[in-house]
């Protein structure tokens, strides 16, 4: 049989080991829940409306052309001639916005000609324009626009 002052020190390690536990699984929960109350506040404040709070870096398209290149040699080419096209593509989007530019999605505004992609866009309630230019031929490239870095 151990001796008694060995016994009270295994059931207090005992003890001890069970409370750090218990702090453990308590902190873990209290974590959980919070990330999935920020989840759900976000989702439900982040809609894309004007107002909705949390929208510091929702994606704002400002003006997209696609064909500026050919600009002068196809009279369907305008400034702004896919503003609306990308705009939905990017729509509700947060921090960033990632298409592959599709002549599919845009129309062709200058049959023959190899298209550039230029895309201006505002984050949240920032006013300054960020900037973006493909050069030809965007169809087809992957286009990422983003709030997260400047």
């Amino acid at each position: 049989m151990a001796p008694y002052s060995e016994v009270t020190m295994r059931s207090s390690v005992g003890a001890l080991l069970k409370i750090a536990g218990l702090l453990a699984v308590t902190v873990a929960s209290s974590w959980a829940a919070l990330q999935l109350l920020n989840l759900w506040d976000v989702s439900r404040s982040g809609s894309g409306g004007a107002g909705s709070t949390g929208s510091s870096n929702l994606v704002q398209i400002a003006e997209a052309t696609y064909g500026l290149s050919c600009l002068g040699r196809a009279p369907g080419v305008k400034a702004g001639n896919v503003t609306d096209a990308v705009a939905k593509i990017c729509e509700k989007a947060i921090d960033d916005c990632k298409f592959v530019a599709s002549v599919g999605d845009f129309g062709d505004p200058a049959p023959g000609c190899a298209k550039d992609l230029s895309i201006s866009w505002r984050c949240g309630t920032d006013q300054s324009l960020r900037r973006l230019r493909i050069p030809p031929e965007a169809d087809g490239k992957l286009i990422s626009i983003s709030c997260l870095q400047r």
